[in-house]
């Protein structure tokens, strides 16, 4: 089953959620429990990458690819309401002194953690940021000089439109991520990093708010319930 599964992927094109190529499918790794554990990719110019399964999901005769800052920011925003009641309950129990301070530090931390990966998950959030901003302004110039070369006749109609198409579908997909990674900006600067400081002092009333989930994968994906592990061999 496994090795027909394989076979089955093998070649596959492989694109993320925004529909950029980005290679296809050269190897499938495998978990001892049969599902797949990873993929390795074929990329243009001879590069090579792979990805964990978690990552993958199956859209009509696509395999995409998750970004990874947007399964981490996920996976943040799915903790937000346990994070406001254990906060919140600390605080209350700490009023009334009936929370041993070892319960205390291991919650504060738990609650820390969070905060220390909402830090990490921004870092990454804007080192994106600033890879598309800066490629979205490369692709405006270089296809604003080809319009003025066309405009003096250096280069035909057809050399100019083909430009054109490519920096329109560039610049279309890289604004679908760009309006994302900006959403998340905005909520992540919002999560206020506090730690409580000593399980026997009066704390103030919390005030964290992670972000909600508004990273839903697309519409298609979610209504399909497709996955890889439900490939047909």
């Amino acid at each position: 089953m496994d090795t027909q599964l394989a076979g089955h992927l093998l070649s596959m094109p492989v694109k993320d959620i925004y529909g950029r190529n980005m290679g296809e499918i050269v190897g499938v790794i495998f978990s001892l429990e049969g599902k797949i554990e990873s993929i390795g990719v074929g990329e243009s110019a001879g590069k090579f990458a792979i990805y964990p399964g978690n990552r993958l999901a199956r859209h009509a005769s696509d395999i995409l690819v998750i970004p990874e800052w947007r399964m981490e920011a996920q996976s943040l925003a799915r903790q937000k309401e346990s994070l406001a009641r254990r906060e919140k309950a600390i605080e209350e129990l700490s009023r009334c002194q009936d929370l041993d301070p070892r319960v205390f530090e291991e919650v504060a931390t738990q609650i820390e953690a969070a905060r220390a990966t909402n830090e990490r998950l921004k870092q990454k959030v804007e080192s994106r940021l600033r890879e598309l901003e800066g490629r979205h302004q490369s692709v405006t110039d270089f296809v604003g000089i080809a319009k003025v070369q066309h405009a003096t006749t250096e280069i035909d109609e057809w050399a100019y439109a083909v430009t054109a198409e490519f920096g329109k579908v560039q610049l279309e997909t890289d604004a679908r991520e760009l309006d994302e990674l900006r959403s998340a900006m905005g909520y992540l600067e919002d999560i206020e990093a506090r730690q409580p400081q000593s399980g026997a002092e009066p704390l103030p009333r919390p005030q964290t708010t992670f972000p909600p989930v508004m990273f839903d994968l697309l519409p298609e994906l979610d209504a399909s319930k497709d996955s890889l592990d439900e490939i047909p061999a």
